[in-house]
């Protein structure tokens, strides 16, 4: 009987380590996407701030364009003008598309080294539980008697 209890208490052990684990190690991946999610929406933000700044430039530059020749814009200064910074938005939204893949591309590396972690100790854990199988088959049970409480017992006392 001894025997069976410290198997037991080790299995529980074990049971409780594996949890420890796994909740550990969706706790931390959970994490890394909450801290690449702020990343992504801090460098969102720079880039709308950049563009927000590169559009007020550009509107005070067509201003003072304006004042300046008094109402007479040449065509070719606003195309130029909307071209570069189209073309400054584009680079921007590249360089936050970059950034994205690759914080994806770590946090998908993070996440699949946790699975594989994973597979194996549940893999550990299928063959525990078919070991356990056997040995329940073969252990023989023993009725308990269910305990009565102090409270019934005073109860038919009193009855009587």
């Amino acid at each position: 009987m001894a025997k069976k209890k410290s198997t037991s208490s080790n299995k529980n052990a074990r049971l409780t380590d594996i949890k420890q684990t796994v909740t550990t190690t969706a706790s931390s991946a959970i994490d890394e996407i909450e801290k690449a999610g702020d990343v992504v929406v801090r460098e969102v933000r720079d880039a709308f701030k950049i563009v927000s700044a590169k559009a007020a430039i550009a509107a005070r530059t067509a201003a003072d364009a304006s004042v300046n020749v008094k109402g007479i814009v040449s065509d070719a200064d606003p195309k130029q003008l909307f071209h570069s910074l189209i073309e400054e938005v584009e680079e921007v939204s590249e360089q936050i598309i970059d950034v994205v893949k690759a914080r994806f591309n770590q946090l998908s590396e993070a996440t699949t080294g946790a699975a594989e972690k994973k597979a194996v100790k549940k893999k550990a854990v299928k063959k525990k539980a078919v070991k356990k199988k056997a040995v329940k088959k073969k252990v023989v049970k023993t009725p308990v008697k269910k305990k009565t409480g102090r409270k019934k017992a005073l109860k038919k006392k009193a009855a009587k």
